[in-house]
This record gives C-alpha cells, structure tokens and sequence, in this order.
C-alpha cells in the first residue's frame, strides 16, 4: 500500500515539474476544434511524468526491498518494459 501512496505523490510532483517544463519550452497541443475538443492549451508531456514514476518505483522495489521481482533479471525487466 505504502508504494501505491509513494507513487501517486511521485507521479503528481513529476507532473507538476513537467507541466512547468512545457510552459517554459512552449510545448502544447492547441485546440483546432474538428479533431481535438480541448478549449485550451493542453501540455504535451504528462505522460512522461507518470512514466517515470512508474519506472522509479519499478527500480526501487527491483533494487532495494526485493518484494516485487525476486526472481526476475534484467532481461525479463526490458521485456516486461517493451511488452508492457
């Protein structure tokens, strides 16, 4: 339970700092009305956030408790990254 709630907080922090990132490099999807039906400027890299808080978690039960992937290695891992 307590790596969902680290994971959640980490995931909304990221997605501050993201959100932050886009603004300063202008990274948005602006809305055109026949395809996207968002009023305004929506950032483009929130998925990065929560991507990289999943990997940080999956990195840190792989390295530190052992909980989770006890009996996986690293090429398990990359294939479980890939196929998702």
């Amino acid at each position: 339970m307590i790596y969902f709630i680290v994971a959640t907080l980490l995931s909304l922090i990221l997605t501050l700092i993201v959100k932050n990132l886009a603004k300063k490099l202008n990274i948005f999807d602006y809305p055109d009305k026949e395809r996207k039906w968002h009023d305004h400027l929506t950032p483009l890299l929130g998925g990065s956030a929560i991507f990289i808080s999943f990997w940080l978690i999956i990195f840190y039960l792989y390295n530190f408790s052992g909980i989770v992937f006890k009996n996986f290695n690293a090429k398990q891992l990359i294939l479980f990254f890939i196929a998702g």
